[in-house]
């Protein structure tokens, strides 16, 4: 390969790049920036310019170039956006390599490079054809010299194509030629010439992506001369391969295009368009096709006689070749090891040596008078080496020879197949006494055999089915399915298949058949698929009932009413017993009516003159009825019937409580247990399809009742899933919301509230669902934007269809809202006229009281009693006020803050304050009073206070005396405070505790026994009144004790 100079104008080379040109014998001559730094040097010895000017400047650049060096060949560096357009380029003068291939594939550069110059050199040095006469001498002297490659030669295929093909490029002065093979839309090189790297032998690629397919379309070779100049647009190879210019022609190998073979160039060339060049490549490429056509007829000789070698060696048969004396001339390895001798002791044996089924004139006579065309089939005895013998089939045939006639006798050993005929006749035996149909058929359903079982089950005398197609007498809806099974078991691997079809009778009607069929095509003996087959057609029967009564199971359960079940009960009974007469009767006041029935049924009704009959109390129908036992009657007398009507057999099935479901016949009828079976399962399922409609409308019943009392209910009613979307709601939630059914069947809990609302309510649900229940005060948003103050309330509750529910109330709290603020103005009231009665009117009665003291000394003895009534009013005004204050106190309370009290200390207290204030009262207690805590408040001593104030001052007896005890009961205190007073009826011991009632003849109030019974029920515990022994009162306290 020569060395090329380079000359880089413009631009400078990536190493790379460099070292790929430099490995292409490809010499960087110089480096210069602009043409202006070209010198006399590089006019004499540079081959080729590689630069990098823009499209604009091309024309200009090459000239100036060209001036400087004439006839230089420029190589442009172009980006991908400065493509030289194919106007600008000539082949052999200007041409171009991209800039990413210029900075990422020397090799590639190097080989455009060189393509490039050898074009110009082409142009330059390519020798002249011009006269016809000159065309025919070249094409001549072309397909002689490529011929001349590979005549005479033993070389490969491969190898002579490479040779044709470098040749052949050489000749036609193309620097690219290739052969290609056409498979399966793809194309693969065969053998290949250039430098191009994406054709060489071994690459395959689609044959979308290339121009092979206008190739093999055509009977004349394609020509491309120039892609620049004419349209490439439906040639993908074009610039896939970059190829400017080929000429290419179909391969034909045994009539059918094996490939192709093409010549291509990197740059344009002129002349291909001459019917001389397309001739020579045409004829080239026939004449590749009959080397290709030879090649392939020999390879197919050479194995034909390797596999006859093969087969003659490996046959399972023995073979022998012997003369027409007999004397045998080859035996393959079979035969050998069947007679028990090697090969040279048989080359020197006689056939009638080993064949000792026939005398030896025999087989002379038999060798001597066969003719070639028909080969001879006997049966014989071969003789091993140790005397045993075996029984043989044997197949001669007649071959003509340079050297005399051969004989090639086939021998197979058919021990096994004598021990299977021998099987198989006692398997006749057996076969021909078969209660199964035996059937033997070919795979086209020819019958080759059939038992004689076929004319006990079927009626047909079985010469007349030998030799007919059975698929013929298989019903036509069942024929195409089954031809295509026995297909299916013929081409399959399973050998075996269960068949059930419908068979013509001899009598024409058809029965039901289940066949069991194995293919034993490949059993010599048998040769056919054997079946083996018994009528099933009660089974079928049996099994249709049983998908009857499915059905109308199906429809019972869907039926709406009791009626619609009664007409599925008796269309059914039609269906599967065909005796039937059926009719559903169902009690109305004491007697069955009719209320279905056939047609049938109802046209002997009619005709005896009884279309609507029933069966009173006290009937034997009536009596099955009420014993719910099945009863079975045939024949009956027409005293045991409804009307009179021709019927003589009866199954009669009651259905609970809804009646009897009855099956007749007009004929006396021997009913079979599957008969009655079958009518009393349809009865079972008519009674269970009648109870469960009941069961649905009283659902449907209490479903309408609690919608109703849902809906009479003012307060909202809803129930909401764990979502919180909306399950049901009564009409008070429509109505207070404004919402249409439909509209909150599609809503949120949530979307009926607004702000804070929103999640105190999707907490609500959440909380719910967590703790079981949940209360909550919200304001109920409506459709117009209302706000309506609600209290909510809900439980979790288990749905029926095992979820989780919360189902709940609301009620509107506007009422209680305005209710709570005039309470609360009232307590605010109540409050001030407490701080009135406390301050003001106690200040004032104490100022009385001290006055009317200091008058003590001052009224003579007249006005002394009415002095001490004013002393004792006040001092009962004062006393009034702390009562006052302290049921204002326990009314004013919002909540319970109960807390651990000294119950000895807070009475004890109370003892010693009321003795200070009555020094003429007797107070003692029975014993010390127990240390221990009740659960109470501060308040607790006005509890002791007003019990023990109540027990002087409603004495009647000079020196009022009062006895305190107190004792511990498990979790409570009892506290007693009993009096020597005038005692309490039983008619006022109850009445005492009321706000404002007082003792007989008491000047009080009334207020503090209503004060202490309230305050005790607040602590938990309780209080009544005792009478005392021998009188007055005793008032009992119950407290909790403290925890």
């Amino acid at each position: 390969m020569s060395e090329i100079e380079l000359l880089v104008i413009g631009t400078s080379v990536p190493p790379d790049t460099k070292a790929a040109l430099s490995e292409a014998d490809i010499v960087i001559h110089n480096q210069v920036a602009d043409c202006t730094q070209l010198g006399g040097r590089d006019q004499q010895t540079v081959d080729v310019v590689l630069a990098s000017p823009s499209e604009r400047e091309l024309i200009s650049f090459v000239a100036d170039i060209q001036d400087r060096i004439p006839n230089i060949p420029v190589m442009v560096i172009a980006s991908g956006e400065d493509i030289p357009s194919d106007g600008l380029l000539e082949p052999g003068v200007i041409d171009y390599i991209r800039q990413t291939d210029f900075q990422e594939h020397g090799e590639l550069v190097a080989h455009r490079i060189r393509s490039f110059l050898a074009t110009a050199q082409q142009d330059d040095e390519g020798e002249t054809i011009e006269g016809p006469q000159d065309q025919l001498e070249w094409a001549a002297n072309t397909l002689t010299t490529i011929a001349g490659t590979t005549t005479g030669t033993d070389l490969k295929l491969e190898e002579k194509l490479k040779r044709v093909i470098s040749t052949g490029a050489e000749k036609l002065r193309f620097p690219i030629g290739y052969i290609t093979r056409i498979e399966s839309d793809t194309q693969k090189i065969l053998a290949a010439t250039g430098d191009h790297e994406a054709i060489q032998p071994g690459k395959t690629d689609p044959l979308g992506h290339t121009s092979c397919q206008k190739t093999i379309d055509d009977d004349r070779p394609v020509v491309l001369e120039n892609a620049s100049k004419e349209n490439v647009s439906d040639d993908p190879a074009s610039e896939r391969y970059n190829l400017r210019c080929y000429i290419r022609a179909r391969i034909i190998v045994d009539g059918e295009v094996y490939g192709t073979v093409c010549f291509a160039d990197e740059h344009p060339q002129d002349g291909l368009e001459g019917d001389v060049t397309q001739s020579t490549v045409k004829v080239l490429a026939q004449w590749i096709g009959y080397e290709i056509e030879h090649h392939q007829y020999e390879a197919e000789l050479e194995d034909r006689e390797e596999r006859l070698q093969t087969l003659f060696e490996h046959a399972p048969d023995g073979i022998v070749i012997h003369d027409e004396e007999g004397n045998v001339i080859d035996a393959n390895e079979t035969l050998l090891e069947n007679l028990g001798y090697d090969h040279d002791e048989m080359l020197s044996m006689n056939v009638a040596d080993f064949e000792v089924g026939f005398d030896e004139e025999f087989l002379l006579e038999g060798w001597t008078g066969m003719s070639e065309d028909r080969p001879l089939k006997v049966e014989g005895t071969h003789r091993r080496k140790d005397d045993l013998t075996y029984p043989v089939e044997v197949w001669v045939s007649r071959n003509r020879h340079s050297e005399g006639d051969r004989f090639v006798a086939i021998c197979r050993d058919v021990t096994d197949r004598r021990e299977r005929e021998r099987k198989l006749e006692r398997h006749r035996e057996f076969v021909e006494s078969a209660t199964d149909m035996i059937t033997l058929i070919d795979s086209d359903g020819t019958i080759k055999y059939v038992s004689p079982a076929i004319e006990r089950v079927l009626g047909w005398d079985p010469e007349e089915l030998i030799g007919e197609n059975g698929f013929e007498y298989v019903h036509p809806d069942d024929r195409d399915e089954r031809t295509d099974d026995i297909e299916a078991l013929v081409e399959g691997s399973e050998g075996e298949a269960v068949l059930e079809f419908r068979f013509e009778c001899a009598d024409g009607s058809y029965c039901w058949i289940e066949a069991t069929a194995r293919d034993l095509l490949d059993d010599p003996d048998i040769d056919g698929l054997l079946l083996s087959s018994r009528n099933v057609t009660e089974r079928k029967e049996h099994e249709r009932q049983i998908s009857a009564l499915h059905d109308a199971t199906r429809d019972l359960i869907d039926a709406e009413s009791k009626i619609e079940v009664a007409d599925i009960a008796v269309e059914a009974a039609s269906d599967l017993l065909d005796f039937s007469l059926p009719s559903v009767w169902f009690p109305e006041d004491d007697e069955l009516s009719l209320v279905a029935n056939s047609d049938d049924h109802q046209r002997l009704l009619e005709e005896t003159g009884t279309p609507d009959p029933s069966h009173p109390r006290g009937s034997w129908v009536w009596d099955v009825f009420e014993d719910g036992d099945t009863v079975v009657r045939s024949p009956m007398s027409r005293e045991e019937l409804a009307a009179d009507v021709p019927l003589q057999s009866s199954i009669v099935l009651p259905i609970g409580s809804h009646g009897i479901f009855a099956c007749a016949a007009t004929g006396a009828v021997d009913f079979t247990d599957r008969q009655v079976r079958v009518a009393e399962t349809l009865a079972r399922n008519v009674r269970v399809a009648l109870d469960q409609l009941e069961q649905r409308n009283a659902l449907e019943r209490q479903k309408e009742f609690v919608d109703d009392l849902l809906d009479a209910i003012e307060d909202v009613v809803y129930v909401l899933d764990t979502a919180g979307d909306l399950q049901m709601w009564n009409a008070a939630f429509e109505e207070v919301t404004g919402y249409e059914s439909d509209e909150v069947a599609s809503m949120n809990a949530t979307e009926f509230f607004a702000g804070d609302d929103v999640e105190a309510a999707a907490a609500a649900v959440e909380g719910a669902f967590e703790s079981g229940r949940t209360r909550v005060e919200l304001d109920f948003r409506t459709r117009d934007g209302e706000a309506i103050p609600y209290e909510f309330i809900a439980n979790v509750f288990e749905a029926p269809d095992g979820e989780p529910v919360m189902a709940g109330s609301g009620r509107d709290r506007s009422l209680h809202v305005e209710y709570e603020q005039r309470l609360e103005e009232q307590r605010d009231r109540l409050d001030l006229l407490n701080q009135v009665v406390r301050h003001d009117v106690r200040n004032d009665m104490q100022v009385v009281h001290g006055r009317a003291q200091i008058l003590e000394d001052h009224i003579d003895d007249d006005g002394q009693e009415h002095l001490r009534e004013v002393i004792h009013a006040t001092e009962e005004a004062i006393e009034l006020t702390k009562t006052a204050r302290d049921l204002t106190e326990t009314m004013l309370r919002e909540e319970e803050d109960l807390k651990p009290i000294s119950l000895d200390r807070e009475c004890s207290s109370q003892i010693v304050e009321i003795r200070s204030q009555h020094d003429r009262a007797v107070i003692r207690t029975d014993g010390r009073l127990p240390t221990v805590d009740v659960q109470a408040d501060e308040m607790l001593e006005a509890v002791f206070r007003n019990l023990l104030q109540n027990a002087i001052v409603h004495n009647d007896k000079g020196v009022p005396e009062v006895t305190v005890s107190a004792d511990v009961h498990d979790e409570t205190v009892h506290v007693n405070i009993a009096d020597n007073g005038p005692g309490i009826p039983d008619n006022q011991k109850e009445e005492v505790f009321g706000k404002g009632e007082k003792g007989l003849d008491s000047p009080g109030t009334g207020l503090g026994l209503y004060l202490v019974k309230t305050l005790v029920e607040n602590y938990g515990g309780e209080v009544w009144i005792e009478d005392n022994d021998p009188e007055g009162a005793v008032f009992v306290v119950t407290l909790p004790v403290a925890e």
